[in-house]
């Protein structure tokens, strides 16, 4: 291993080539040396040899190969770097970021960045709407309500008005929960479910002249699932014309 050290340290193209097959050699420090020469040699036509030592079982192999991709640079697939991103090694993980921000560049890296913090910021929701639903079922309203408020400061999802607006109907506070659905329909504007349950809330509280528009936009909803397009059909027949107030 001390001679292929020294070989990396000359950097040409001759040189990667030659040490090139000891990256699967038996030992694990001609491994890590073989391909820390490639690494410093930037040898990009080594890349995909290196690329499949990150599924290695040895951390060194691992460690190494992540570090000489940061330094050959791309095109590599970020489904080859997300188990070790998604991972528990620490260290291996840190290194993998520097890896992908040298292979991204600073623009890219910045926008990925970003994202990774809005996905941060969306999970929480995600875990207390899930919550919230498993509560719902059990017909546990106000631990459900509870979970439903935490997701909904965490970030204003449709489907978090929309289950909230369910429960508010359900225990007949026909108000909350129209405004519930008024919500989930601002962000989602032609989700079927929230408009029939919007209609349903008008229709008890005494106004079909609100109902009726809603259950006309559901009738020209593409991909409207079937029960809520027979239910609007059937109420409109029902409630006949000259509906509208004023």
């Amino acid at each position: 291993h001390h001679v292929i050290a020294a070989l990396g340290k000359l950097g040409t193209e001759a040189v990667a080539d030659v040490v090139a097959p000891f990256v699967k050699d038996d030992d694990v420090e001609v491994r890590v040396r073989a391909i820390e020469a490639i690494g410093a040699v930037g040898a990009t036509k080594h890349r995909v040899r290196i690329v499949q030592l990150l599924g290695s079982d040895r951390w060194e192999v691992v460690r190494a190969a992540l570090e000489a991709l940061g330094r050959i640079g791309g095109p590599v697939s970020l489904e080859v770097l997300k188990p070790i991103l998604a991972g528990d090694d620490l260290v291996l993980k840190g290194v993998a970021q520097r890896s992908l921000k040298q292979l991204l560049g600073p623009e890219k890296w910045s926008e990925l960045t970003e994202v990774t913090i809005r996905k941060t910021l969306t999970e929480p929701a995600r875990e207390h709407l899930d919550r919230a639903r498993a509560l719902a079922a059990e017909k546990k309203n106000r631990e459900a309500l509870s979970e439903l408020r935490k997701s909904i400061r965490h970030r204003k999802r449709w489907d978090a008005y929309a289950l909230q607006g369910t429960i508010y109907l359900e225990t007949r506070e026909l108000d909350r929960a129209a405004r519930a659905f008024q919500r989930a329909l601002r962000l989602e504007p032609d989700e079927p479910h929230s408009s029939s349950k919007l209609a349903v809330c008008h229709l008890l509280s005494g106004r079909p002249d609100l109902a009726e528009p809603l259950l006309e936009k559901i009738l020209r909803l593409p991909g409207c699932p079937r029960e809520i397009a027979t239910f609007a059909r059937r109420t409109l027949g029902r409630l006949g014309p000259g509906v509208r107030k004023g």
